[in-house]
């Protein structure tokens, strides 16, 4: 074997070696983007669940401004959220929840959500006010969301001024009692894998896309709710 066969096969080992290292490290880092707050989800008691429509919570509030959320009291930054994006994500938590074997998930209802909402955001004594809708509904549980930023990216696939941006949270609450029995949370701008190595699975997962804000936001709910897979 010639020196410079020797020296190629030299450089694949340690590309290979690096490939290995970024995706192993990139693991690691995305999964630090949805940070669970609370102990690990007991799914045992929960039959019947009531879905009730993310909500805005950047109506009322400037752009770039600090918020912290009704219901496990972490501090948010709100930025831009796009008309869709509620829908978008209300849809989607539907649609990944219906599926569940041992739980019967359903939608809230227009009639229901149109009567408790201030300008978008809910307030701490909102709650009690879900949880007697849920009761009169027979559900024993609530699953309910609140969005800070939803910003679409500007540009297309293959070339952005600014790349989709988005930032949302998820609780479960228990009827009986009102406990929070777990949270979670997702927040994500695209970034190109020159300007974060440790991102390399997620680019190659994306096919090298710059994505819209839609499959950010969506692609984040299949993480969020890994637990509702057991």
């Amino acid at each position: 074997m010639s020196l410079l066969q020797k020296a190629c096969y030299r450089s694949l080992g340690v590309c290979a070696a690096l490939f290995l290292i970024c995706a192993c490290a990139h693991q690691a880092a995305h999964q630090s983007d949805a940070v669970s707050e609370s102990e690990t989800l007991n799914i045992s008691g929960i039959r019947k669940l009531i879905i009730f429509p993310f909500r805005d919570m950047s109506q009322t509030m400037e752009k770039d401004s600090g918020i912290r959320c009704p219901f496990s009291g972490s501090m948010f930054v709100t930025g831009v959220v796009a008309p869709e994006a509620e829908s978008v994500l209300t849809d989607g938590l539907m649609s990944k929840l219906k599926g569940l074997k041992k739980i019967d998930a359903f939608p809230a209802g227009q009639a229901y959500t149109s009567s408790f909402s201030d300008g978008g955001r809910y307030k701490f004594s909102d709650k009690q006010y879900l949880i007697q809708i849920a009761r009169k509904a027979g559900a024993d549980s609530i699953m309910i969301g609140h969005i800070y930023r939803y910003q679409e990216r500007a540009g297309n696939e293959y070339a952005v001024n600014s790349p989709a941006s988005v930032s949302y949270d998820l609780h479960l609450i228990r009827v009986s009692d009102a406990r929070v029995l777990w949270s979670d949370r997702w927040d994500e701008t695209q970034r190109s894998l020159t300007e974060n190595l440790f991102n390399i699975g997620t680019f190659l997962e994306r096919k090298g896309r710059w994505v819209s804000a839609g499959e950010l936001a969506l692609s984040g709910l299949e993480k969020v709710l890994k637990p509702f897979e057991q």
